[in-house]
């Protein structure tokens, strides 16, 4: 997903583990853009809700958590 300026994640189960990495992508001083990523496990298979906002846009999914116990949801971002 890609988001120009505030975003937000939720992750609606709080038994899971969440993960975040950011990473730059450009050193541009005026817009810089960066690679963040969330990565969420769990110990057993699960399905969690995580709910996310970008600028006016809402949405929630479902990642299920199954053999490998995670899931991974990266966004390109600009400041």
């Amino acid at each position: 997903m890609e988001c120009d300026g505030d975003y937000h994640v939720e992750v609606l189960d709080r038994e899971v583990r969440v993960i975040r990495q950011v990473r730059v992508l450009n050193n541009d001083l005026l817009k810089p853009r960066y690679r963040v990523t969330y990565v969420i496990t769990s110990e057993k298979p699960k399905t969690v809700k995580v709910r996310y906002a970008c600028r006016d846009e809402i949405n929630e999914v479902e990642a299920t958590l199954g053999k490998t116990m995670r899931y991974m949801i990266e966004l390109l971002t600009r400041d």
